[in-house]
């Protein structure tokens, strides 16, 4: 008989990638030390792309069902509609000018508790953590 949670645990490495997107209506003032203000009055989309690398520890498995922590860590490009950008380009301290359309930034998310359900083909998750995915999550997977 089989039935030792211990035994059961397993540490596993991958990579993830996720899109996110969220509508955004829009009234403020952009103040920056480097710049003049701006007022931004409009309403349009912001988009994530993201590809992480993964760690996730399994504490616990049983038969279709497993508990897991995970931390993962990566890069986000970001894509916002011109409505909701300031009229005028920064200029930040480095020197960089942007508009602020598009930008990339590194990150990191944790995995506080999560769920997995299998059954022959298809894998659900559903997780809880802190970090640029947000406090809830939710994935599929298709085994192939």
């Amino acid at each position: 008989m089989y039935d030792s949670c211990i035994e059961r645990e397993k540490n596993s490495i991958g990579t993830s990638v996720s899109w996110t997107g969220k509508h955004i209506d829009k009234y403020w003032i952009y103040t920056s030390r480097y710049s003049p203000d701006d007022t931004v009055n409009g309403s349009g989309w912001k988009h994530y792309f993201t590809l992480q690398a993964n760690f996730r520890r399994t504490y616990y498995r049983e038969d279709d069902i497993s508990l897991y922590w995970g931390i993962h860590y990566g890069f986000t490009y970001a894509v916002r509609n011109k409505d909701i950008l300031t009229k005028e380009p920064r200029i930040w301290a480095n020197g960089i000018t942007t508009d602020l359309r598009t930008y990339v930034v590194e990150n990191l998310h944790l995995s506080i508790f999560g769920i997995e359900a299998t059954n022959e083909k298809n894998i659900f998750n559903l997780e809880f953590g802190i970090g640029p995915q947000g406090i809830i999550k939710f994935g599929y997977k298709r085994k192939l």
